[in-house]
């Protein structure tokens, strides 16, 4: 299956920072360096798979941890409604 942020979500750099603000919430995320670069990634369907291979070719960084921690972004994604399942 494969995710993709929602369009309607605004999102800015600050500093090195993304920053995403969701105007229907009204609720501002710092979403930092790294999962801003996964938030660039999810501009189109991706699998979970994907985006750890990604991040795998750009940093230097065990694929457990690696796996850990994208599936808890997501997941964290995912419960504030940020993200959508697409086919």
């Amino acid at each position: 299956m494969k995710i993709q942020k929602k369009r309607e979500l605004l999102t800015a750099k600050m500093d090195e920072d993304t920053v995403m603000m969701d105007p229907v919430a009204g609720k501002y995320y710092n979403m930092g360096v790294i999962g801003g670069e996964v938030w660039q990634i999810l501009e189109e369907p991706v699998s979970e798979g994907e985006i750890i291979d990604t991040l795998l070719h750009r940093y230097e960084v065990e694929y457990g941890v690696c796996e850990a921690e994208v599936r808890s972004f997501i997941t964290m994604l995912q419960e504030r409604d940020l993200i959508k399942h697409v086919e």
